[in-house]
């Protein structure tokens, strides 16, 4: 990071960008000018004539030839980013793709709502499937997820409304077999799941215990747990099964000690706050942590800040 950008970040002043291109039309002279600014370790800012600012990050993907100059083994200053951005400590996402509201604003107006995933994950490098994408979700489904991005981006799974909500024993049994068979498609490409227990229900421990079993035994899990269910015996059963207790960052001031994969749940979309944000995860005593933005209409635009800002920290 160059010297000015570095100072104004360290102030807690909004996003800046050191280099300040005004260029025409021209893709491949944007492109050179990009490529050119990385290398030096600038992050610049593209201006086009008649439109707003916009990031490098979503410059790169309005031409075929940005995506392919990004992610071209040949092109070292590209390709490494695309590395870099593969291999994030903290993983950095929205809560879902699909989303109407995101249409002229995310997405372009005009983009097929078939294409939106594979404009996400061209912009974001992870996702967090909720638990509502279930009811529609079927084997061809995922499949269909599964071949709109590439290897590299990462999925942590919300678990169905079915398994969030106390069963006996043998129910759940055949729900995770259903379950499992249905993201076998991504299953390689899934890093953890999210258990978000209902506010509704009645603690059961009868019932948790063995559900953390099971999960843990394909995938680190994490578990929004509400107020009411997190007894000492309850904190503990997730302990004995190395899940961790996902972090609601709006309602708690920090995530809790323990697991193995920590979900935080955000709505900030100012830099300082987003700053604070990582500077806590990071602090984390687990080994592999990520952070997903829900707020309505913003969480995308808000995401894709926060990982430019995630670049920036080298986190």
């Amino acid at each position: 990071m160059l010297p000015a950008t570095r100072a104004a970040f360290e102030r807690n002043e909004p996003t800046l960008f050191d280099v300040e291109l005004t260029l025409g039309h021209d893709a491949p002279l944007v492109e050179t000018a990009l490529a050119q600014s990385l290398a030096v370790g600038a992050l610049p800012q593209l201006w086009l004539p008649e439109t707003d600012y916009i990031t490098h990050d979503a410059f790169f993907f309005r031409s075929d030839a940005a995506i392919e100059a990004w992610r071209s083994p040949g092109a070292p200053v590209f390709g490494s980013l695309f590395a870099m951005a593969q291999e994030q400590s903290i993983l950095v996402g929205a809560r879902g793709w699909d989303l109407d509201g995101w249409a002229g604003g995310f997405y372009p107006e005009d983009l097929p709502p078939g294409w939106r995933l594979t404009y996400y994950s061209n912009l974001l490098r992870a996702v967090l499937v909720p638990t509502e994408a279930w009811d529609a979700a079927d084997l061809e489904v995922v499949r269909a997820w599964s071949e709109d991005c590439d290897e590299g981006f990462r999925f942590v799974l919300e678990l169905p409304h079915e398994l969030s909500a106390p069963q006996r024993l043998s129910t759940i049994q055949h729900l995770l077999v259903d379950f499992f068979k249905t993201i076998e498609p991504i299953r390689a490409r899934t890093v953890g799941l999210l258990l978000r227990v209902l506010e509704s229900t009645k603690p059961q421990k009868v019932w948790l215990e063995p559900l953390l079993k099971a999960l843990g035994e394909h995938f680190p899990v994490c578990v929004d747990l509400p107020v009411r269910w997190r007894t000492p015996e309850n904190l503990a059963t997730l302990g004995s099964h190395h899940a961790a207790l996902c972090w609601n960052c709006e309602r708690d001031d920090s995530p809790a000690a323990g697991g193995r994969f920590l979900v935080a749940l955000g709505r900030a979309g100012q830099p300082r706050a987003q700053r604070e944000l990582f500077e806590k995860l990071a602090a984390w005593d687990g080994p592999h942590a990520s952070v997903f933005f829900d707020t309505p209409r913003h969480a995308a635009e808000h995401a894709r800040q926060a990982r430019l800002l995630a670049e920036i920290m080298q986190i």
